[in-house]
């Protein structure tokens, strides 16, 4: 063994080119499965940072008249399930909580979220310092309390060891800080990002109401339970639910999904496509190599020859081959190593942020051993074929020098057949994401994205209504007084953003209930006078807000279009009176005027259709929290300094977040269908280039081994034509019998790729055709090359040197 690896080596270094193309090729093929593995290792397969975490659930409440699309909680389910479930351990529940918090550099946006007592205990998370909640700090007398992230700790509190009993000043509210986290748990919040750093216990009464749902629950299940068994009790307690309150909770359900699933939905199915993807490019570099190795066998067959003459057995010779693959497959492995630890930095760099845990993503043991058993496996992929045909060589033919004592045509033809139909499954699979892509940018907004700054606006608890008022009115008009500001307005719910995207019952005067009892249910937004001409929203019927619609004048409503044909059809929506079940409105009883109808937005994602809403005037329904919007003449970034100095010219002592232009926005939308994009487009690259050099090689190959028939026909008055005419026609062969087969493979591979298509089938012909045609045209000019070389033959070079 030593001295066929001793041997091996030196024939490496003897053909330092033919070293250099397979060890490359090698690389490539195990470095990129090797960095998606450790992907896929740390964010699927590898548990969750909480105790026992698969018998954590996600809670949800489902609407059974939409399609069973899943739902946030209101706190009297809530409080039902907790009482009445009989499945778990603990039912917890968690909100979005955010707070103002002074500092060095001025007021600063702190995210957090608020939990119920029990919340840590039921995810089984343990402090590094200190202690978490108590059930009895659900108490609105005990719940001036909070438990800090890691990083909070070392960030803002600069890592001091007596942080436990200070006081921390969170909304001009003090709190006690309780417990530190440790560094690696993250918040399990699945619309969101993990970026909480404080907690605060919630305050839930019985008696809470049942319309306006807005919590997020996880539940613990028992040992001796199952999921299924789980589901069946909550379907009972559903329906219990439904018939005691049939106007709240008629047709709804409730749906558990393991939180494992739930943070690992989308990305789930991607990590195991891309997975697949590497593989096929693995694949198709073992492909190459086999071609290389069949190369370097055909013309080392005399050599192989006088070893089986002198005594050497057929394992020996297979021994010899395999261990020269080895060497090929160490050095692979060692150069793949490298390049799977900057693909995984580039990985991280690139990956959504809302992915969960895909930033902790590291190279370790797992990894090493998935690449080493990943090289051993290729050893034998692309050590084998070659292996076995050095076997058959007639060491008759071979010591006599008659003619070619290997066949290998027909494997290097059926191997080239194999890579063309493996590159166009991936460019078939790029090919898709790509028109998805493109439809998720080309799809109707309902606005206008172009030079609009956006900023969210906190104001101090403290503050009374009035001066809210009169706080955003003095802005406005500031704002609105700038160069290069064209328009300016606030809003209580940006759109594409999910803040403040709430929905309640909606109350129509004169109109009768639906037939099966649910309440008409609504999006609610609150806006200034100028909204809907800030941001592009064209107004198809009625007036807009203005200055006269105040706290003292007949509270008034619009609606979007689609508030129109469920609710309105057959009436005229102008004059018609509408009671929001649920607004911070002075006198929320008032039924509101509808004096306008707007086209509808996108607001809950771009891929969301649009749903019923109801835009409440800000005049009569002022909110602290709130978001602007300033439409600039020119680049909205330009304009960032001088509308933030605008506000704390007005005032002081309000904190700004999420400054960014409404384009960022949408560029950050599509940021998990492009790194999709990216990564399945780059290994379809990476397949292209490796097939078209494989074709290429193998026809050039194929002109080499026939230079004495070539100059022979060229001699005797060949044309052009008839010398490129059978090249060509063995290239046209296999290259359509890769298509078709290639056709058939994508055609039910790329059906695991549904659920991250958007507008575009699996199967969509037009993406198959036009990729199959690209591929066949880089094959027939792989093909070409070769061909027209070998029109360049001297036919006396050629017999001379037979």
């Amino acid at each position: 063994m030593f001295q066929d690896l001793r041997y091996a080596i030196r024939l490496m270094i003897k053909k330092p080119g033919f070293m250099m193309i397979a060890v490359a090729t090698l690389a490539v093929g195990i470095g990129l499965n090797s960095a998606i593995f450790s992907v896929v290792n740390s964010v699927i397969l590898q548990p969750l940072p909480y105790r026992d975490s698969d018998r954590l659930v996600q809670i949800w409440s489902r609407d059974l008249r939409e399609g069973g699309k899943n739902f946030v909680v209101s706190p009297a389910d809530y409080l039902d399930w907790r009482k009445q479930a009989r499945s778990f351990e603990r039912v917890s529940a968690y909100n979005i909580w955010f707070a103002n918090m002074a500092t060095a550099e001025g007021m600063t946006r702190i995210n957090g979220a608020i939990v119920t007592g029990d919340f840590f205990e039921t995810l089984g998370v343990a402090p590094q310092l200190g202690r978490t909640f108590s059930t009895e700090e659900e108490r609105p007398d005990k719940n001036h309390v909070v438990v800090i992230s890691h990083s909070f700790w070392q960030t803002r509190l600069d890592g001091k060891p007596d942080v436990i009993g200070q006081t921390l000043n969170l909304s001009e509210t003090p709190y006690t800080i309780i417990g530190v986290l440790k560094g690696d748990y993250r918040h399990p919040e699945p619309t969101w990002d993990q970026t909480a750093e404080v907690w605060l216990p919630m305050t839930l009464r019985e008696g809470a109401g049942r319309g306006s749902r807005y919590l997020r629950a996880v539940g613990r299940l028992r040992n001796d339970v199952t999921l299924e068994q789980a589901q069946a009790e909550m379907d009972m307690i559903a329906g219990q639910l439904g018939r005691a309150y049939p106007k709240s909770n008629a047709n709804r359900g409730v749906a558990l999904v393991p939180l494992r699933k739930q943070f690992t939905g989308d990305i789930r199915s991607l990590l195991l496509i891309l997975q697949g993807a590497v593989a096929l490019v693995l694949l198709i570099a073992c492909v190459n190599i086999a071609n290389l190795l069949l190369a370097r066998v055909a013309a080392r067959e005399q050599e192989m020859a006088i070893r089986a003459a002198l005594g050497a057995g057929r394992l020996r010779i297979v021994r010899l081959l395999l261990t020269e693959g080895l060497v090929l497959a160490g050095l692979g492995c060692a150069f793949g190593l490298l390049l799977a630890r900057w693909g995984v930095d580039f990985l991280v760099s690139l990956a959504p942020r809302e992915y969960f845990r895909l930033t902790d993503v590291r190279l370790d043991g797992w990894a090493l051993a998935f690449t080493l058993v990943l090289s051993l496996l290729t050893v034998l992929i692309f050590g084998l074929a070659p292996s076995l045909q050095a076997v058959r060589a007639n060491i008759n033919e071979a010591l006599s020098g008659g003619g070619h004592a290997i066949r290998e045509r027909g494997m290097r033809g059926f191997l080239v057949v194999g890579e063309i139909a493996l590159a166009l499954v991936l460019l078939i699979g790029a090919g898709l994401m790509l028109r998805s892509l493109a439809n998720q940018r080309n799809v109707a907004l309902g606005f206008n994205a172009e030079n609009l700054l956006t900023m969210q606006i906190e104001l101090p608890s403290s503050i009374d209504l009035p001066q809210i008022a009169h706080f955003y009115d003095q802005l406005l008009s500031r704002l609105k007084a700038l160069p290069g500001v064209k328009d300016a307005a606030v809003t209580g719910s940006l759109p594409l953003t999910q803040l403040n995207n709430q929905s309640t019952s909606a109350t129509i005067v004169g109109q009768p209930e639906p037939k099966d009892g649910a309440p008409r249910t609504a999006f609610y937004r609150v806006i200034s006078p100028g909204y809907f001409g800030a941001m592009g929203i064209r107004l198809s019927k009625g007036r807009a807000f203005n200055e006269r619609d105040t706290v003292d004048s007949p509270p008034v409503i619009i609606v979007n279009e689609a508030f129109a044909r469920r609710f309105l059809q057959g009436v005229d929506p102008l004059g018609q009176k509408v009671i929001p079940g649920k607004s911070s409105d002075i006198n929320p009883s008032r039924p509101r005027q509808v004096v306008g109808v707007v086209a509808d937005v996108r607001h809950a994602g771009l891929l969301v259709e649009p749903e019923p809403e109801m835009y409440l005037s800000f005049a009569q329904d002022p909110w602290d929290l709130v978001t602007l919007v300033v439409r600039t003449t020119g680049a909205p970034e330009k304009m960032t300094a001088a509308v933030q100095n605008a506000v704390w010219e007005t005032r002081k002592d309000v904190s700004l977040a999420q400054v960014r232009s409404l384009s960022q926005i949408l560029w950050e939308l599509v940021t998990k269908p492009r790194f999709s994009l990216l990564l399945l487009g780059s290994f379809a690259i990476v397949a292209l280039i490796l097939a078209a050099v494989g074709i290429y090689g193998v026809m050039s190959y194929t002109v080499a081994q026939t230079t004495r028939e070539i100059g022979i026909r060229m001699a005797l008055g060949a044309r052009t034509l008839d010398v490129m005419k059978p090249v060509m026609l063995q290239g046209i062969r296999w290259t359509s019998l890769g298509v078709v087969i290639g056709l058939a493979a994508a055609f039910g591979l790329t059906r695991l790729m549904k659920s991250l298509l958007v507008g575009v089938g699996a199967t969509d012909t037009a993406t198959f055709v036009s990729v199959a045609l690209l591929l066949a045209i880089v094959a027939l000019v792989a093909c070409w090359i070769p061909a027209r070389q070998a029109t360049n033959v001297d036919p006396m070079t050629a017999l001379r040197s037979e």
